[in-house]
């Protein structure tokens, strides 16, 4: 209801949300005064307290004139405002004047439109009324103590429940005003609630994305410190997977076909290495890279590497009994197990890479590998022997690197 009436009184100049929080609770001051001193006024009436009647309800009528003025921006907020606080304290003050002075029960009143000035004005104007509020309250025990205020016209018969409503009158007021703010509070949590999970699922997705170009250790590094140090591994195993005959392959194909082709492959080589601790490092064309060992060093690194190669292998044979009605790539692989660089390059588009003669070993490796055949160095075989059966292939000649002795994966050992 009080969000509605807010909505309607709103005037249109309030665009941005603090000038619409200010009307509101400009808003909301003028209703609740509008409303209780029309309610004050009736009671005055019914106890025949007529010049109580007359005051409190001008200062009704004068609340919703000011609540119109408002809304039709006659009149601009700070202006409202003002005016609104002036009206409350001389409808205040004329009530005590006429109901004895330092002893009125209206008097407490002034306490409102202290709350009022604080609530709907600046620091220095809410200072400013209250040192205005202060002295009025202050003459009026002047006033009193010379005995020349005038005489009140409140029944003596009346006058205790006449004190009893203005103060539970009061109270209700302090009370809706808290419960105002309470309910602005709750409004406020539960937005700032809504845009922490807003937040955190835009955090989260964040680093979801950042996943996938980032192990999670290096990434963790990066947020926490702004950057991160290359690190030195002793034993990695690098794997080099590259399709046979791609560039004759593609040749012959559309760019859409071609990267859709790519794009199935390589999706499933992502899944297949998400199951083990093996780290992507990039696809350059149609080779996919991958190694064991990093971010987290361990000892088994070689082994995963062959089991992650044959079942690389494993998604070539499927594919070509699931798919024979599309493109088609047989593979050649290559590991080589020994010491590598590993970190991130660039400073705006982040890339995890290892760097090392390691990496070139296992790129001659698959180069001078057969099709869907693992093909493994002397470093590597030498880890894996005892598990899996291999055929020693001599010393093969290979770019830049010489002659290097090289094995083939048979299968493991029964």
């Amino acid at each position: 209801m009080l969000r509605k009436l807010r909505n309607h009184f709103t005037p249109q100049s309030a665009i941005n949300e603090d000038d619409y929080r200010k009307a509101g609770l400009l808003i909301f001051g003028l209703l609740l005064i509008a409303i209780g001193s029309c309610v004050s006024a009736t009671a005055c009436l019914v106890l025949s307290v007529i010049r109580g009647a007359i005051i409190l309800g001008a200062l009704s009528l004068g609340s919703i004139i000011l609540l119109l003025l408002f809304k039709k921006e006659q009149w601009g907020y700070h202006r409202t405002a003002n005016i609104f606080i002036l009206s409350i304290v001389l409808a205040i003050g004329l009530c005590v004047f006429f109901d004895g002075g330092i002893y009125s029960a209206v008097l407490p009143w002034f306490a409102l439109a202290a709350v009022g000035a604080i609530v709907l004005l600046s620091k220095r104007e809410a200072m400013r009324w209250g040192i205005l509020i202060s002295l009025i309250v202050i003459s009026f025990s002047f006033l009193n103590y010379n005995d020349i205020a005038v005489s009140k016209d409140v029944p003596k018969s009346v006058y205790p429940m006449f004190i009893s409503i203005c103060t539970l009158g009061l109270i209700m007021a302090f009370f809706m005003i808290i419960q105002y703010f309470e309910d602005t509070l709750m409004r406020s949590m539960a937005a700032i609630h809504a845009q922490k999970i807003v937040i955190e699922r835009e955090q989260k997705r964040s680093d979801e994305l950042l996943l996938n170009i980032l192990p999670e250790e290096i990434m963790r590094e990066l947020k926490e410190t702004g950057k991160t140090r290359a690190y030195s591994y002793e034993q990695v195993s690098v794997i080099f997977a590259d399709f046979k005959d791609f560039s004759k392959i593609s040749a012959t194909l559309t760019p859409e076909v071609l990267v859709e082709a790519l794009e199935d492959y390589f999706e499933a080589f992502d899944m297949i290495i998400k199951d083990f601790d093996i780290e992507k490092i990039k696809t350059v064309g149609d080779a996919y890279i991958c190694a064991s060992g990093i971010p987290v060093a361990n000892n088994s690194n070689a082994f995963i590497a062959v089991e992650v190669a044959q079942k690389f292998l494993d998604v070539i044979d499927a594919y070509k009994i699931k798919r024979k009605d599309k493109v088609l790539f047989d593979i050649r692989i290559g590991i080589h197990t020994g010491p590598v660089v590993a970190g991130v390059v660039g400073i705006k588009k982040f890339a995890y890479d290892i760097w090392g003669d390691t990496v070139n070993t296992a790129a001659r490796m698959q180069e001078n590998g057969e099709t869907n055949l693992i093909n493994v160095s002397q470093s590597t075989y030498d880890l894996i022997k005892d598990k899996y059966n291999c055929s020693y292939r001599g010393k093969i000649s290979a770019k830049n690197k010489g002659e290097i002795d090289m094995y083939f994966i048979q299968g493991i050992k029964s």
